[in-house]
């Protein structure tokens, strides 16, 4: 499915949020909803995540955020 596809579906469903998920190295998931208004971002540049919040990726709360892209 194109981004266009993905868009167009998106608004024919009347989607209002999007769940962007990963799963970190040891099998736990992280995830967050996205409002169907940041599509184009979450697209683009991918869906943030803290550093400390998404488990081992950092080792402190204080490293920089972590990016999950489709």
């Amino acid at each position: 499915m194109t981004p266009d596809e993905l868009k167009a579906r998106v608004a024919d469903d009347g989607v209002e949020f999007i769940y962007a998920m990963f799963v970190e190295m040891h099998g736990k998931p992280c995830a967050k909803l996205v409002p169907v208004t940041a599509i184009d971002d979450l697209l683009e540049v991918g869906a943030g995540f803290a550093g400390f919040a998404a488990g081992p990726l950092s080792p402190t709360p204080g490293r920089s955020r972590h990016l999950g892209h489709p």
